[in-house]
């Protein structure tokens, strides 16, 4: 495997981080290679030596602090505060919570105030809770940039909006291309329909020609069993 070489002058797309990491997977590509029938205990120590450096190189590539930075979540917050006894964790919590989300909560306009998202939060911790916190309470998320949305309320994702459903419509398109195959959907369901209509019309009066048929058999029947009985009395 090759790769490129940032000590090469001016070459373009050169960087000596992307070859560490590069460098990297050359290393554990060779070390598995090589030790195919190595035992596994020696091999899981030379293989963890090579991903730790592996590691190192690929957190090299991103910015300092941008990984130490947390995305706070709501519901999660929520989710730890409620599992707190009363006393002075639960206190400073729900004071951390206040401080990230409160505002943001008022201003939602959408009814709720943290003292009913906290109460509505309790209540799924009975042994009888009909529903889950995720669906009683408001889905936000602060990033790393402060600001604070509300985000896939009807799933309880904090990663994506919610999509709203939009029903399916025929299109009434009676395009006809024979040259390329191409039928619209209003061509399509015209044929189906009238394939349909001639269906029906092949039924009905293949069943008329059975009932006329059954009632001609029945009466040459009537018809044997009167001669017969006729015969017998002669």
């Amino acid at each position: 495997m090759s790769f490129l070489s940032f000590i090469i002058p001016n070459l373009p797309g050169a960087s000596s981080l992307f070859n560490s990491i590069l460098g990297g997977l050359v290393s554990i590509n060779t070390l598995v290679l090589g030790n195919l029938e190595a035992l596994a205990s020696t091999f899981s120590a030379l293989l963890g030596a090579e991903l730790r450096t592996l590691k190192a190189a690929i957190f090299g590539i991103i910015p300092e602090g941008l990984i130490s930075i947390p995305v706070l979540n709501l519901q999660a917050e929520i989710a730890d505060l409620i599992q707190l006894p009363p006393g002075l964790a639960y206190a400073a919590k729900l004071a951390e919570i206040e401080g990230n989300f409160g505002s943001a909560i008022l201003a939602g306009a959408r009814g709720y105030t943290l003292d009913s998202i906290v109460k509505a939060a309790t209540g799924t911790l009975l042994p009888d809770a009909p529903r889950s916190l995720a669906s009683v309470i408001p889905n936000m998320q602060q990033g790393i940039d402060g600001v604070i949305d509300f985000v896939a309320d009807a799933i309880g994702s904090p990663i994506s909006a919610v999509l709203e459903e939009v029903a399916s419509v025929f299109p009434i398109n009676t395009t006809i291309n024979l040259l390329k195959g191409i039928f619209g959907d209003g061509y399509a369901r015209n044929a189906i329909e009238t394939t349909q209509a001639l269906i029906g019309a092949h039924i009905t009066e293949a069943e008329g020609r059975h009932n006329a048929r059954s009632e001609r058999l029945t009466a040459a029947v009537a018809a044997a069993q009167t001669v017969k009985r006729a015969v017998r009395a002669a």
